[in-house]
Parts: structure tokens; sequence; C-alpha cells
């Protein structure tokens, strides 16, 4: 079962798919600077691989 995406998170995937650069798309999605190495990685590996299956489509 695929979880819903929080505001951010999708903001997040929708700008991945544009830019195909994590650290852009954690920025754009208002990530925090200092956070942004590590929420690239958490988001696109959470919600089991929810991330993996939108960017599939």
């Amino acid at each position: 079962m695929i979880q819903k995406l929080t505001v951010k998170q999708q903001k997040f995937a929708d700008e991945y798919i544009i830019s195909g650069n994590t650290t852009q798309a954690a920025l754009k999605a208002r990530y925090s600077k200092k956070s942004t190495r590590f929420v690239d990685y958490e988001n696109l590996t959470k919600h089991n691989g929810s991330y993996v299956k939108i960017l599939d489509k």
C-alpha cells in the first residue's frame, strides 16, 4: 500500500522529476540547506519506495 505524501514531499518529488537533482529538489521544496543531503536520500527511500514508484510512472 502506498502512503500519501505530505505537501512538502510531493513538492520534492515534483521538483526531482523536473530537474533530476535531489539537492535542488529539496531546496525548492523548502527543506533547509543544512538538511538537504539527508532529506534527498530519505525522501527517495521512505514510504516503501513510493517515490520510486511515482517516478517510474
